[in-house]
């Protein structure tokens, strides 16, 4: 466990950087007086860590991703940080060669790559949310469907009541079901009977917390509005905007033309980002499941996630637990 200390009575220029499984991220601010922090950069780029399996990254993979950090390296000095934070999720703490991809990231880049396990990717993912997102008292369902894992929190405007991540993020559920273009219903009932089994921790906490809201961070659910807005015209979302509401109905319109499309529609339909239209349809799924067995009424997508409740963490001087490999 770490913790990084920023004294606030001074200006100071922080850079973090989110290894995923799909994407890498980049987020570069200034942190104020007040201990409020101002945008100056912001990256993402896909690696797609686990294009040939969860455990082991592919020599390819591994390549792409040394180069991916070198990239922000490059951009990070520009800005002459006082911190870089870098974390890695699932597919550095799955993969057999992860270690040597961290050592190989500090030998080149004299970059440190702290892994974190899932409870505190969870609890990060929470703290971004809720800095984007006007909570109530009222319990609410975050979701962050990543490339390794989806993590779960069940919380509200002060505190988490429950969290977990589970190994069934979009990379691994479309290399174990998606086999075929369109899907056929017999993938979808596979995966959706398999996801009720995985699901059922989850199922018992939401039965008990009753929340009725889901927020969806990032990655598929920003490629949803993305997708909603660029074919509604009543409906408008700007990536200027850290949250917005999601409305259900189109939500669940867009998921039957997801399942029933073949990868070349999917890349023809306006709003889709093609490095995810081979995973969105399994994230939709997992998405539409939620909404049906859950009883949620209302959708909101969060912009902030893991690297901006990072940010928060380090602001506050909230020890983050570092995972052993």
């Amino acid at each position: 466990m770490f913790t990084k200390r920023v004294t606030v009575k001074e200006k100071k220029t922080i850079a973090v950087i989110d290894i995923g499984t799909n994407s890498f991220h980049l987020l570069i601010v200034r942190i104020d007086e007040k201990g409020a922090y101002h945008l100056l950069r912001r990256e993402r780029k896909f690696v797609k860590l686990a294009l040939d399996g969860i455990h082991k990254i592919s020599k390819k993979q591994f390549d792409k991703g040394v180069a991916t950090l070198a990239s922000f390296r490059t951009i990070v000095e520009q800005y002459e940080p006082d911190d870089v934070l870098a974390f890695g999720t699932a597919a550095i703490r799955e993969a057999e060669n992860g270690r040597e991809f961290i050592d190989k990231v500090k030998q080149e880049l004299n970059l440190s790559i702290y892994c974190i396990d899932g409870d505190t990717e969870a609890t990060m993912i929470y703290y971004g949310v809720r800095n984007a997102v006007n909570l109530t008292h009222k319990p609410v369902l975050i979701v962050d469907i990543g490339g390794g894992s989806v993590e779960f929190v069940i919380g509200d405007e002060g505190q988490i009541y429950w969290q977990t991540s589970l190994p069934i993020g979009a990379s691994l559920l479309k290399d174990r079901y998606h086999h075929h273009d369109p899907m056929p219903k017999r993938e979808i009932d596979q995966l959706r009977n398999d996801l009720r089994r995985e699901l059922a921790t989850v199922k018992k906490q939401v039965d008990l917390y009753e929340p009725d809201q889901l927020i969806g961070v990032a990655g598929s659910f920003e490629t949803v509005a993305d997708i909603i807005s660029a074919n509604n015209t009543d409906f408008h979302y700007s990536h200027d905007q850290v949250a917005h509401h999601l409305p259900v109905d189109k939500f669940l319109d867009l998921h039957k033309r997801l399942t029933a499309s073949t990868l070349d529609e999917r890349l023809a339909i306006k709003g889709m980002h093609p490095e995810r239209a081979d995973m969105i349809v399994v994230a939709s799924i997992l998405t539409h499941l939620i909404i049906e067995d859950y009883g949620i009424r209302e959708m909101s997508l969060s912009r902030y996630g893991l690297k901006e409740g990072v940010l928060y963490s380090v602001v506050n001087q909230i020890p983050i637990a570092a995972a052993e490999l």
